[in-house]
């Protein structure tokens, strides 16, 4: 067993850890002071907070995939990798598409990305 930390060097503990890649990283979801979670990336040398998408103050991390790329949700579904930060997802589809993206869940090596989101006002599941 291996205690991961937290954000906040554990003074408001607490920490989920959700998904793991082959290469050890893992995503997950950790406190980073008083009423503060923010989706979190563990290495084998510490942690970094991914911080947050605009006009949001919470995100959580569900899956990574070995390329590093991270998802989950702030708001809204998110994806992020160490070259562009957290991205709305909702803002890499087509406009007029429909879908409004609230949740992604996971993200195969090929950055395929599943969650879940509306469209035309009903729940539905999203690849």
């Amino acid at each position: 067993m291996i205690d991961l930390g937290t954000l906040d060097s554990g003074r408001n503990t607490g920490a989920s850890a959700n998904s793991v890649n082959d290469l050890g990283q893992i995503a997950g979801t950790s406190t980073c002071g008083p009423s503060c979670t923010h989706a979190a990336l563990w290495y084998l040398n510490g942690i970094q907070d991914l911080g947050v998408l605009s006009g949001s103050t919470l995100s959580a991390a569900n899956g990574i995939n070995n390329l590093g790329q991270v998802v989950g949700e702030s708001g809204h579904a998110f994806v992020w990798s160490q070259a562009t930060g957290m991205q709305d997802l909702n803002s890499l589809i087509d406009p007029n598409s429909g879908w409004t993206l609230m949740w992604a869940f996971a993200i195969n090596d090929n950055g395929q990305i599943t969650g879940s989101g509306s469209i035309n006002g009903q729940t539905h599941a999203y690849l």
